[in-house]
């Protein structure tokens, strides 16, 4: 099964609750064998370091849809 994920801006330094359930449940969703994509808002401030973690863990590229104040 394709799974699309599609989250708010939220890679930033300090993992709050709703990032740590996000990444949790790509990890969860990954180990039972589905297909994950993600796709997240590009908001200034936001971690590239959590980002390029996130590829090389998952082996995803996260997709960015424009968001306010993005490059």
């Amino acid at each position: 099964m394709n799974v699309l994920v599609v989250t708010p801006a939220c890679h930033f330094p300090s993992y709050g609750a709703v990032q740590q359930d996000i990444y949790a449940t790509i990890e969860l969703l990954i180990k039972m064998g589905h297909s994950v994509a993600l796709y997240t808002l590009n908001q200034p401030g936001q971690d590239k370091k959590i980002l390029q973690s996130l590829q090389e863990k998952y082996k995803i590229t996260p997709e960015f849809i424009a968001g306010r104040g993005a490059e």
